[in-house]
């Protein structure tokens, strides 16, 4: 099973010990954006477009590529400036991939009836489901 995480750059050093977690369960983590060498606190304009647009190609790449899509809310009192997580929840959404949200809902998108999501409060308890799923699978 190959899971994308989708969250906040801000956090991408937090996110990356969440996907060693990942890899030592067995699942594979396809979130080439974790490997960039940019400090999580650089800003969108602080690359070249050349660069932004082969950083989107290949994260859509990779959300095509995944098989769970894992989605980290932020609180509404801290709603980082960027919204590429957002983007790339629409594209899970799109691809009909299950989508696993770690906090609450953050828009209206993530009540749809019909869409495969599973909401959980803490990355622990989403990392128990995703073990199970890979056992499962």
């Amino acid at each position: 099973m190959q899971v994308y995480i989708a969250g906040q750059y801000a956090r991408k050093l937090e996110f990356r010990e969440y996907a060693a977690q990942c890899r030592q369960q067995g699942i594979t983590v396809g979130a080439r954006w974790l490997d960039e060498s940019e400090a999580p606190t650089i800003g969108l304009n602080d690359n070249s477009d050349e660069k932004l647009a082969h950083y989107g190609q290949r994260d859509y790449q990779d959300i095509q590529d995944c098989d769970i899509f894992v989605f980290f809310a932020e609180p509404n009192t801290n709603q980082p400036p960027r919204g590429g997580r957002h983007v790339e929840f629409g594209m899970a959404v799109q691809l009909r991939r299950p989508i696993v949200v770690i906090g609450q809902p953050e828009n209206i998108f993530h009540y749809l009836p019909w869409l495969d999501v599973e909401f959980f409060d803490n990355w622990n308890s989403a990392l128990a489901y995703l073990v199970q799923k890979e056992i499962g699978d």
